[in-house]
């Protein structure tokens, strides 16, 4: 998938990805977040964030991604259960 679809914006099939953005900002600050990009607007990028039990919202311009900030987005979670029938086995198994 591609960061952006023109130079001056991202691609909009990133909106609700679980994404990761890594590097150094501006500030010479490291990065380094896991968080769900929450809108795209052109050139400029809403991301939401987990820190100390609080959700954070932050931005991201696409030039930062040029100056060295990185975005590695991961497929959508899936929630994933096991099946009644295998925690009856295990159960019964248990039981022997």
């Amino acid at each position: 998938m591609k960061l952006a679809v023109r130079s001056w914006a991202f691609n909009p099939n990133l909106r609700s990805m679980l994404a990761r953005v890594t590097g150094h900002d501006e500030g010479g600050d490291e990065i380094d977040i896991v968080g769900i990009i929450t809108a795209i607007k052109g050139d400029y990028l809403e991301f939401e964030f987990m820190r100390e039990d609080k959700i954070v919202r932050t931005h991201f311009y696409l030039e930062s991604f040029r100056r060295g900030l990185a975005l590695a987005v991961y497929e959508r979670p899936v929630r994933v259960e096991i099946p009644d029938s295998y925690q009856d086995e295990s159960a019964t198994q248990r039981g022997k």
